[in-house]
């Protein structure tokens, strides 16, 4: 047999030993792990749901600028708001589930008050948007133009 193998075979014995003993070691961030007990997560109300989505996902954006501009960060974090994240999103969809609402509904409803409130904040910005006028209509008026030379 070979040395190098009964070597790595004996340090690989020795750290699984070592590791069954130890202490487990955790360290989430506290922020991320704080409400992380799905128990509590479903006794939060719709609104304070939402409002921690949106500070996870402020959190794990945070962390990605971080991490491209080469900063330190500490990686377990991305994972500890990913799980916080979904767990969240879960407990929003079974609140669908029981109301009864569907999939496409929900995404409907969604889609549709993050519209209400762009234009809402259009609206208290004093900013007006107009659609282009359609190609069909001004083809439509050179046609006319045209026959009545």
């Amino acid at each position: 047999m070979n040395t190098r193998a009964v070597r790595l075979g004996q340090r690989c014995a020795l750290s699984h030993a070592h590791a069954r003993h130890a202490t487990p070691r955790r360290t989430v961030c506290a922020r991320a792990a704080a409400t992380s007990d799905v128990g509590q997560l479903r006794r939060l109300s719709d609104a304070q749901l939402e409002q921690a989505v949106k500070e996870s996902r402020t959190e794990l954006i945070k962390l990605e600028m971080k991490k491209a501009s080469r900063q330190e960060f500490k990686a377990h974090e991305m994972r500890a708001y990913k799980k916080k994240v979904a767990q969240l999103l879960t407990v929003k969809r079974e609140r669908e589930i029981e109301q009864g609402i569907s999939k496409k509904e929900s995404r409907k409803a969604e889609k549709n008050a993050a519209l209400a409130k762009y234009k809402q904040q259009l609206q208290d910005a004093n900013i007006v948007i107009q659609r282009p006028k359609s190609t069909k209509l001004r083809w439509k008026k050179r046609e006319a133009a045209r026959s009545e030379k």
